[in-house]
């Protein structure tokens, strides 16, 4: 799977509708993806839309430690027209005739989205599906969000897996909306258009972390690599983000001696937090967090206060 967490850009993306500086993925319709990044210098840049972890559609960190992620709009209100907008890109081989491969990627419905839907999916095909149109493609994907199951989630990255047997020779895969505008399922969700006027009409999904394998135990350790926290030293303080918990935790913080300085037990569910750390020397540290003695992070931290 090349750049399947669109971290690679041959540029830093300035405005929206720029899916192509994160190579080799590319918009195939008129419908107009987007690329995120923690590139862009904000808030003086002109590129704000399109800034990680806040942008033109809301706030979402990204997974795995990451720093950018996709955006498109899966469905958007407009009776009669089924404005649909896809990412694409060609695998780095074929695929093998008779494998069977396990597939998933992670999708987070946007703050200021009004609309949510539970048609997603990805198809792999032998050619590009490059197409001069901006409604939807009339194809079955062969890995599919269950019907009734609408992704609704603006707070955490939701997982949508499935398996394939492959036919041979697929070489490209798209990921969107590829129902019709009679079939396709939609419920209206609340917080729509509190950031953005554009994204308050549609059914606006982040991408992240798309996985493609043959075996399904590496599947499973990519999908426990993406709950880790991203952990760093900054303004005084050691932050810890979550791209997805829904669990409460404990954390304790050592010296390089060993001693806990720092220790926090039970802490309810959170995205964020931060602990400070204007009462430490410069130094080593280490930070564990752990959940019903299961640890779920390890991380060392260097603090230079000089």
């Amino acid at each position: 799977m090349p750049n399947p967490s669109f971290e690679v850009n041959d540029t830093c993306p300035n405005a929206n509708c720029e899916i192509r500086f994160a190579p080799p993925w590319f918009q195939p319709s008129i419908g107009t993806p987007d690329l995120f990044n923690e590139c862009v210098n904000y808030p003086d840049s002109s590129a704000v839309n399109v800034h990680v972890p806040n942008n033109i559609a809301g706030y979402q960190i990204p997974v795995q430690n990451g720093k950018g992620y996709a955006g498109l709009a899966a469905y958007e209100y407009y009776p009669g027209i089924p404005y649909r907008e896809y990412i694409e890109t060609k695998l780095l081989q074929p695929l093998q005739s008779g494998i069977k491969y396990f597939v998933h990627f992670y999708l987070s419905l946007a703050d200021s989205a009004g609309y949510a839907t539970d048609d997603m999916g990805i198809y792999f095909s032998t050619d590009s599906l490059v197409c001069d149109t901006c409604f939807y493609f009339p194809v079955v994907p062969q890995i599919k969000n269950p019907l009734g199951n609408f992704l609704t989630d603006k707070n955490n990255w939701m997982l949508l897996s499935g398996s394939y047997i492959a036919m041979g020779g697929e070489q490209f895969i798209t990921i969107g909306n590829f129902t019709d505008e009679n079939s396709c399922d939609t419920i209206s969700v609340p917080g729509g258009g509190e950031l953005s006027s554009e994204v308050r009409w549609c059914a606006y999904y982040y991408i992240d972390a798309i996985y493609i394998g043959t075996d399904s135990s590496d599947a499973v350790l990519h999908y426990q690599l993406f709950n880790e926290p991203k952990i760093y030293y900054y303004d005084n303080s050691i932050n810890i983000l979550w791209a997805n918990t829904n669990f409460s935790f404990s954390i304790k913080v050592f010296d390089c001696l060993g001693q806990v300085i720092k220790d926090f037990e039970n802490i309810p569910f959170q995205k964020s937090m931060k602990i400070d750390c204007s009462d430490f020397t410069s130094g080593v540290y280490f930070v564990l967090i752990s959940n019903q003695n299961n640890i779920i992070s390890k991380s060392k931290i260097f603090i230079n206060k000089n």
